[in-house]
């Protein structure tokens, strides 16, 4: 075996196979003295559709999968001021552009606030001159698709 051999210590490989909605995948690592370890999967998908995005929150990847017709929406939505800025910040995904929308607590509507899909996962405002308390919802665009309203995050303006 490898794991006998100490210049072999270190040396890891596998392998996958797809059989259309079927994964079949094969591991090896060898760590010299403490042994080799084989890894065997099985996946199942029973979605016909699925594309993986990773996201993204400052070093950290999360690989997610998800079905075409469901774009995830952004969360963690996150404010900030700085100087005469309102900044807001949100975990984002890989591949994503997203449309901020928001509303004034004296008007129902929700306004988008972009003109075009904003390629980052935060956005700079001048901070706003009307006092009171102002709603955020984003939203996650991809593959001209746009995902559900984000959890709104809430601001006081005083």
């Amino acid at each position: 075996m490898l794991g006998d051999y100490p210049k072999f210590s270190g040396i890891s490989g596998g392998f996958l196979l797809h059989f259309g909605s079927e994964q079949l995948s094969y591991g090896y690592s060898n760590y010299g003295d403490l042994g080799g370890i084989h890894i065997f999967g099985f996946t199942y998908s029973f979605s016909r559709t699925e594309t993986v995005i990773s996201s993204t929150n400052g070093s950290t990847v999360d690989e997610i999968l998800f079905s075409m017709n469901e774009i995830p929406s952004p969360s963690q939505l996150q404010y900030n001021f700085v100087s005469d800025k309102l900044l807001i910040s949100w975990r984002g995904f890989k591949g994503a552009s997203y449309n901020i929308y928001a509303r004034h607590d004296a008007n129902p509507n929700w306004i988008k606030m972009n003109n075009r899909p904003i390629r980052d996962n935060f956005v700079a405002f001048k901070r706003p001159q009307v006092s009171g308390l102002y709603y955020f919802k984003i939203t996650s665009l991809y593959e001209n698709k746009e995902s559900d309203f984000s959890e709104q995050i809430e601001i006081i303006i005083e």
